[in-house]
């Protein structure tokens, strides 16, 4: 149930972030931007899935690209706390933040 304004931004960004992951155009914009390969797209099961999974890839490309896709596009306003805490530490790690001032 939506309560406030800040419930409504969150189902925003989570469409959001959604939406972007399965577009190919911000995938590649992601790796071209970052140069972080995004793993496999291929049918959950697959053998190259399981290889992402196991091995963590699949969870860091997920919160880098989220990270990235917010930081990029979607913007910081509205955001939940622990999530805006989470992405900016992955694009600090990551050493692609951009300049706040700018945001």
């Amino acid at each position: 149930m939506i309560v406030t304004m800040e419930d409504l931004q969150a189902l925003a960004w989570r469409d959001f972030i959604s939406y972007a992951w399965n577009d190919p155009d911000m995938r590649h914009g992601f790796e071209k931007d970052t140069g972080h390969k995004l793993g496999s797209r291929t049918a959950p099961g697959s053998l190259e899935a399981m290889i992402d999974e196991a091995t963590g890839k699949a969870a860091d490309d997920a919160m880098a690209f989220t990270a990235w896709a917010t930081d990029r596009w979607f913007g910081w306003d509205g955001l939940p706390e622990k999530a805006r805490v989470e992405l900016q530490a992955v694009l600090d790690q990551k050493g692609w933040r951009r300049d706040v001032e700018a945001n």
